[in-house]
């Protein structure tokens, strides 16, 4: 059956081959001009190559099409460049990178019909079987073999549109788009880039493929022809109003780097999915779900682009509670912990993501609970919880680490955990007793600080000394609660909560800088008098749901 397979393919590809030989004349032949040749030169030697030589020459790509990594090239036969400036660099770059394929497709292969081609301009082409054209252009000679690829010389210039990137890149007279081409830099092509030995270390040693990389293009790939885009600029005017009252809450280790993070940030906020007619809105949301305000905007355009459409108008004042949306982290998104094999992601129906996760520990927690029938007036209990029997944490302060980007805002810090062990809500065997009663630490490394670290059972801690943040949950009880920051013991190493600090923004998380913020979610008993003698086996549960940060913004 394989065989029979592999027989009807082979004749397939024949007849596919051999039709392809029959549409084009007696042109479609192999280049000999080409043999010991690169393309380049090979290029330059054929009779309808010069003029493309001429453009290669000019923009730079001379020493491309020199590498040992292979290319297709189309390239446009002498007599088709009346109509290109050829003292124009940026419109002939425009053309070449067109007309230029990564990897070796010779007229036999299926592949140059039936997949679409990446071009050195980030364009795709794909042939166009009802036309027989690639973007419109015959081929007239085919399989001009260099050493390190192949070129087909084809009667006209590829139809050249433009995409949304395109036309923004030509509007270079406004400041949000210079910033933007500030952004490109070169990058090894990893994919292209060919390793040719090892250097005297042992490291592999690359002919490098370097690709030109933009990293707003990453955040919105407005160059995707596979893509529809609505892109908005703004004026200079609107674009340093609103990089200027995003500035404060960009704050980064430089000067230079706080300017551009309100920059991208600007440039960002203004990518629509799909063709919007912009004056038909009040207001509209972007790829980020932040709302963008158009109304009394002064409108140019549209700019129609082969993926879409660009606008430009003179200014828009995005609020800031629209901008800086609550951040959640889910629990079972950890970065790491303390013991990650008693770390337990559960699948709860309940839960935000429909999962949390847990702790698995040999708690003997120990709380004294008002109760005036008990002796002395206090009710004493125990509860011990563990998932596995064979694999529990027995630590003082374990943690377990989230990271996330934030802005220099002041947040305040709420959270979900749900302790829903049946047994530590209700105790038949103790009908009196209440439900057990959870308590948890959150130590906080801020951007760009030294990271959180342990020693032996201490957490260093860098946002404010002898403090940390805590909430206590009852068992039983799903609610969201807020985290607000409490003194600790830091004479020994269990960190015992003693009181919560008595200031009016205890409940705020005061970040200072934007970057990631590296937070510990650690176990406490609550306080030395709520525990065991042995401390080791008192360290306290560990539950959560999820961390929101909620910023604190006051509009100006």
């Amino acid at each position: 059956m394989i065989n029979n397979y592999i027989l009807i393919f082979s004749v397939a590809c024949l007849l596919f081959a051999s039709c392809r030989e029959q549409q084009w004349d007696e042109h479609n032949k192999l280049y000999d001009g080409g043999a010991g040749k690169n393309l380049l030169e090979a290029i330059q030697a054929h009779p309808d190559g010069s003029k493309f030589y001429e453009a290669v020459i000019k923009t730079g790509y001379d020493t491309l099409l020199m590498q040992a990594s292979n290319y297709t090239v189309f390239v446009p036969k002498n007599d088709v460049w009346q109509a290109v400036d050829m003292n124009n660099e940026a419109e002939l770059k425009s053309v070449v990178g067109y007309h230029i394929a990564y990897g070796k497709y010779l007229s036999s292969q299926p592949e140059l019909y039936n997949t679409p081609l990446k071009m050195l301009n980030t364009k795709m082409v794909k042939y166009d079987a009802e036309a027989q054209t690639f973007k419109g252009a015959t081929i007239v000679s085919a399989d001009n073999v260099a050493g390190n690829g192949v070129f087909h010389v084809i009667d006209r210039l590829m139809d050249l549109k433009k995409n949304v990137w395109d036309i923004v890149l030509e509007m270079n007279d406004l400041k949000h788009v210079q910033y933007l081409s500030e952004l490109d830099h070169l990058e090894m092509d990893r994919d292209r880039s060919i390793e040719i030995g090892v250097d005297a270390t042992g490291k592999p040693v690359y002919d490098i493929v370097w690709v030109t990389v933009n990293n707003f293009l990453r955040t919105a790939p407005l160059n995707n022809e596979d893509s529809v885009y609505t892109y908005i600029l703004l004026k200079d005017g609107g674009f340093d109003m609103l990089k200027n009252k995003y500035l404060k809450y960009f704050i980064s280790d430089t000067e230079a780097a706080t300017d551009s993070l309100a920059k991208f940030n600007v440039c960002q906020d203004f990518v629509f999915r799909g063709i919007v007619d912009i004056g038909e809105y009040e207001e509209l949301t972007n790829i980020f779900d932040v709302k963008v305000p158009l109304k009394g905007a002064n409108i140019e355009g549209p700019y129609e682009a082969s993926n879409g459409r660009v606008y430009v108008i003179d200014h828009s004042d995005i609020l800031l509670n629209d901008k800086f949306k609550p951040i959640i982290i889910e629990g079972e998104n950890y970065n790491g912990s303390a013991g990650s094999s008693m770390v337990y992601v559960r699948y709860k129906t309940w839960a935000s993501g429909l999962k949390d996760v847990m702790l698995s520990c040999s708690t003997t927690q120990r709380d004294e609970v008002a109760d005036p029938e008990a002796e002395n007036g206090l009710y004493i209990f125990n509860t011990t919880f563990h998932w596995d029997t064979n694999n529990r944490a027995n630590m003082n302060n374990f943690w377990i680490e989230y990271k996330v980007p934030v802005t220099a805002v002041d947040y305040e810090i709420h959270y979900v955990a749900f302790d829903d062990i049946e047994n530590h809500v209700f105790d038949s065997g103790s009908p009196l007793r209440p439900p057990a009663r959870i308590v948890q630490k959150l130590f906080i490394s801020m951007p760009w600080e030294p990271a959180l670290r342990k020693s032996n059972d201490t957490i260093i801690n860098n946002y404010r000394k002898d403090i940390c943040f805590v909430a206590q949950d009852t068992a039983g009880i799903y609610k969201e609660r807020k985290m607000t920051q409490w003194k600790f013991d830091s004479k020994t190493g269990t960190q015992f909560i003693l009181e919560p600090v008595d200031e009016p923004d205890a409940h705020l998380l005061k970040v200072n800088r934007a970057g990631v913020l590296t937070l510990w979610l650690c176990n406490t008993t609550g306080s030395e008098k709520h525990t065991q003698t042995n401390g080791q086996s008192a360290q306290g549960m560990l539950f959560l749901d999820y961390i929101k940060l909620v910023p604190i913004l006051e509009e100006p």
